[in-house]
């Protein structure tokens, strides 16, 4: 019952900083066009960390390679942003699949990285993986999205 209770919050808690999610829907891509900002924002499930990331081109293509800008910050007792890495992928969950690219992810500066060679093959729901490793620790963040 716990875990139900745990699980249930950390849902509502990415939802609640991922714009067009705060009445429980995924962004689309139609959100982009109509000049909605597009940075999503997840905290980690370790809450270490808040995850901010930007889509290039908006709004997002399909089947078309796009790139992230993404920003990681630490959060109260979280470790420092010098020497994190990022991993960055995408699952089609009610597919069981995910992106067919292995992106490249390229450190900017301290926390920032930008990510490219991703791309969504099928419309759908699709979830964003980004894995902030400090430490020799990993912590996830997930961002859901519907392409149409």
């Amino acid at each position: 019952m716990n875990d139900v209770i745990l699980i249930s919050g950390l849902i509502a808690l990415l939802l609640a900083g991922v714009p067009g999610c705060g009445d429980g829907d995924p962004p689309s891509s139609e959100a982009a066009s109509t000049g909605e900002s597009w940075t999503w924002t997840a905290i980690t499930r370790g809450g270490s960390f808040e995850v901010r990331a930007r889509p290039l081109p908006v709004p997002l293509p399909l089947n078309e390679h796009f790139a992230l800008e993404v920003e990681v910050r630490p959060l109260a007792g979280g470790s420092s942003v010098e020497g994190l890495e990022l991993r960055v992928g995408a699952d089609m969950p009610a597919h069981g699949h995910g992106i067919n690219t292995e992106p490249e992810i390229m450190k900017t500066g301290a926390g920032t990285f930008r990510v490219e060679g991703l791309l969504f093959h099928m419309p759908g729901a699709w979830e964003l993986v980004l894995d902030v490793v400090a430490a020799g620790k990993t912590e996830r963040a997930v961002v859901p999205l519907v392409l149409e």
